[in-house]
């Protein structure tokens, strides 16, 4: 628990610093994209909003419209993948500056900027290739098990089924993230290439690896679980209490602008947070430095 105690402390004092830098990415990229899509779209299976078809599932994943045309979901991906990629860098930048400096500031040197530009976005092409063969996956599989099946509205079975194989698929995915994740930190740092990178971030998280997956995957299991619920409920108000597709449609933006900004600043500070721990780097934002002495 000692790193997730720790980012949840060091969020304390930082958070509204990042929400800041997190804020109009999350806004933009909710019209396009809904976070943990590979799961939270299971509701509107269950409830019968959207069939079982292989390429309706796929598209579910890439974005909250289940109408939606390839094109449209590749551009919302394209722009949540660039609005992600320069929040993340700003983001790692202010926390790697805070923990080096103590100073807490959004502003940031063009030499640290760029110097995360290239590593993070490295990390973020191969974790979309890694989600999009992980999406393939799990869209035929589940479209594969409703057709043995061959219920509508989906069955028990079914729907058991479909959620084990969508967080067997998502826990793999998780795995792979948190290596993913220190990769452009070691680069930086080390100065490795992005294969030794990720051998050194095996070799880091292993001795104590309990603590590195408690400390990314339970804050996600708890936003998914709440997501999840909320996501129901709207699916059931659709079909019971009439609720129009307008009104969803915005309900499910408010949601996904919320959790999106507590993901990326959640991701933001425990990456470099985790880092520092895992490398025995001190940190400046716990002690106050003063004419080359720390002083508590």
């Amino acid at each position: 628990m000692a790193m997730l105690e720790e980012t949840l402390k060091y969020l304390k004092k930082s958070f509204w610093v990042l929400a800041f830098v997190a804020v109009v990415p999350a806004l933009i990229i909710s019209f396009f994209a809904k976070p943990f899509s590979s799961i939270t779209f299971l509701p509107l299976l269950f409830v019968g909003q959207t069939d079982y078809h292989f390429s309706e599932i796929f598209m579910m994943m890439l974005t909250p419209i289940s109408n939606a045309s390839f094109w449209g979901g590749f551009v919302g991906n394209v722009l949540f993948f660039v609005l992600f990629w320069i929040s993340c860098v700003l983001g790692v930048c202010i926390v790697e500056k805070h923990l080096k400096t103590g100073t807490l500031t959004p502003k940031t040197s063009a030499h640290q900027f760029f110097s995360y530009v290239l590593p993070i976005l490295l990390a973020l092409i191969m974790w979309s290739a890694l989600y999009l063969v992980s999406a393939v996956a799990q869209s035929g599989f589940i479209s594969l098990i409703h057709f043995i099946c061959g219920v509508t509205p989906p069955s028990f079975i079914d729907c058991l089924l479909s959620t084990f194989i969508s967080i067997l698929v998502f826990g793999g995915v998780m795995y792979c993230s948190i290596h993913l994740m220190f990769m452009p930190l070691i680069m930086v740092y080390y100065g490795y290439g992005w294969r030794e990178s990720l051998v050194e971030s095996l070799r880091m998280t292993s001795k104590n690896y309990k603590d590195v997956l408690l400390g990314f995957g339970l804050p996600m299991v708890i936003i998914i679980g709440v997501n999840f619920v909320l996501s129901l409920v709207t699916a059931l108000l659709i079909r019971f209490a009439n609720l129009s597709e307008v009104a969803r449609y915005w309900i499910d933006y408010i949601i996904s602008v919320a959790t999106h900004i507590m993901i990326i600043v959640y991701l933001i500070a425990y990456d470099v947070v985790a880092f520092y721990k895992l490398s025995g780097l001190e940190r400046r934002d716990i002690k106050r430095y003063e004419r080359r002495n720390y002083v508590n």
